[in-house]
């Protein structure tokens, strides 16, 4: 005899939170439960019971645990973040809100398995953005790396940031074009950068997403560099990222022994790690070079925001531990030491597989190279 399935209770508005929270629109919702609109809305309204599978359905497709699905309401995230895309009518990617309740989680995991706190610090309000950037890095001592490949570079000014600031920098597959990067203002601060881009945007991006945090906000961008369609804070942390890495006094006493000709322009993308529009947009801003050439040079325009080759086998070691931030495992393999926490805890905080548990957590700690 076939046993009958038993019809579960949903808390009323429950599944509809759940499905925006993920970033998915009814039809989009729908077609991935493969059910219709009309069914959809049923459910979500409480006038369709559901099965317990159909439940582990839902769950699998919003990823949210199950046990979510039998809460009276959907979590809220404590910290909103701002939306500054340009398009900001356009529903956020269900990637991207991956990527957001992942940042969450790790924030809510570290508070408690430690007690340290990001040390963000404070300047002027009245600071311009050239301003703010001198003092930022005279604050910090932060230098300009003596590396020659940009990977290195990123990893260099990550380094430093979660070292010097006590802040977690991960990257995650966003899969969105509007979506450069995030951040999170908390007590464990966060920036989450696109894995797809090209390392000299998530360089740039990293820098305006800390630009946030040190005005204490938290914030979704698109990071268009040139700064059409911007907000004013857009502006502002665009050109405060343009001077940690393109420092204004330095790129005028090397313009006074070089000329802005083109192999100029692409030499000074290299030495500094940036796309040659940063570069080309730093002398406009300067009155280094006529509004002339910067139109002609952005008529011509053609570096993409994501690498044109990916070839090989990728390192999924590597890709690990940059979704999940050198600082997070410092503090996850620390508390595991000491205790506080289970290697399943551990595993589960740092979302990796069993096997690589030794390499992460254990007493030689992760050996590899962001």
């Amino acid at each position: 005899m076939i046993s009958k399935e038993k019809n579960a209770v949903i808390a009323p508005a429950l599944l509809r939170k759940l499905r925006e929270n993920t970033g998915y629109s009814e039809q989009q919702a729908s077609r991935k439960l493969d059910i219709s609109i009309e069914e959809l809305i049923k459910i979500e309204k409480c006038e369709k019971l559901i099965t317990i599978s159909q439940i582990r359905k839902f769950s699998d497709i919003y990823q949210y645990p199950l046990v979510t699905f039998f809460e009276e309401k959907a979590p809220e995230y404590p910290h909103k973040l701002k939306d500054y895309r340009i398009n900001r009518n356009k529903m956020i990617n269900p990637e991207v809100r991956k990527a957001e309740r992942r940042a969450y989680y790790l924030i809510n995991a570290l508070q408690e398995i430690s007690e340290e706190k990001s040390k963000i610090p404070e300047f002027s309000s009245d600071y311009t953005a050239t301003q703010l950037a001198q003092a930022f890095k005279e604050r910090i001592q932060l230098d300009k790396p003596a590396v020659k490949k940009s990977e290195d570079a990123l990893d260099y000014y990550k380094t430093q940031l979660e070292n010097k600031m006590g802040i977690i920098i991960i990257e995650y597959p966003l899969k969105a074009e509007d979506v450069r990067a995030f951040s999170i203002h908390s007590e464990i601060s966060i920036v989450v950068l696109n894995e797809k881009d090209a390392t000299e945007t998530k360089l740039f991006s990293l820098f305006h997403e800390f630009c946030h945090l040190i005005k204490r906000s938290s914030a979704m961008c698109s990071i268009e560099i040139n700064g059409e369609g911007a907000d004013q804070i857009e502006f502002y942390c665009n050109e405060f990222a343009s001077e940690v890495l393109v420092p204004t006094n330095e790129l005028r006493r090397k313009l006074s022994n070089i000329d802005t000709s083109q192999k100029s322009i692409t030499d000074l993308s290299k030495e500094y790690f940036v796309s040659k529009q940063v570069i080309m947009i730093k002398l406009l801003t300067n009155g280094l070079i006529p509004q002339e050439r910067y139109s002609a040079f952005k008529k011509a325009f053609d570096e993409k925001l994501l690498p044109k080759n990916r070839y090989g086998r990728r390192n999924w070691e590597k890709i690990y531990l940059k979704r999940v931030g050198k600082k997070t495992v410092e503090k996850v393999k620390g508390a595991h030491r000491l205790g506080k926490i289970s290697t399943a805890d551990a595993l589960d905080i740092l979302n990796i597989k069993s096997k690589y548990a030794e390499k992460f957590i254990g007493e030689g700690g992760y050996s590899g190279s962001n």
